[in-house]
């Protein structure tokens, strides 16, 4: 049947596409999720994009040799699969980290803060990705953190992926 639709579609519709006004756009069931980010001053902060098209910023731990809860990840590609249970909800756990488990794409607005009330360092993140949909000024926080992972969620998922592992996270 889907050698049939292709061929209907090659050499029927294809060739006329253009005097119907129809755009072709390239059908594929990968994901792919770059993000690129530069050292701020205690953080590394970047862009996200979804399939070429930007749709929020990242912040992460700076880089100290990958030490786990500590460090951001090396750059690299990774696969990733959808994590929805517990307290963060839906998210994006990154797999083949080297030496790291459990490094996730979530919610979050700030890298470091002090506790007025317990004067406690509290932060939104340990070895993991925040994400938003702008940046703050210091560079390591971000702002409307849900609305963009919602946005993360429905473009992962407007994909109509059977199999959740063809989502690829390049991290630069």
């Amino acid at each position: 049947m889907k050698i049939f639709l292709s061929f209907v579609f090659v050499f029927f519709i294809f060739p006329w596409s253009n005097l119907w006004g129809i755009k072709i756009v390239a059908i594929t069931d990968d994901v792919k999720i770059h993000i690129y980010r530069q050292n701020s001053d205690g953080c590394l902060s970047g862009y996200i994009s979804i399939n070429g098209e930007i749709m929020g910023y990242s912040v992460e731990r700076p880089d100290v040799d990958n030490i786990n809860d500590i460090s951001a990840i090396p750059e690299g590609e990774y696969t990733a699969h959808v994590r929805a249970y517990g307290k963060l909800k839906w998210r994006l756990e990154l797999d083949g980290v080297p030496d790291r488990k459990n490094v996730q794409i979530h919610i979050g607005n700030y890298l470091n803060v002090i506790d007025e009330e317990t004067g406690l360092e509290r932060s939104s993140i340990k070895g993991c990705i925040i994400i938003g949909e702008r940046l703050g000024k210091d560079l390591c926080s971000v702002f409307n953190s849900k609305k963009a992972l919602n946005k993360l969620e429905k473009e992962t998922n407007s994909n109509n992926m059977p199999n959740l592992d063809k989502i690829i996270v390049s991290i630069h």
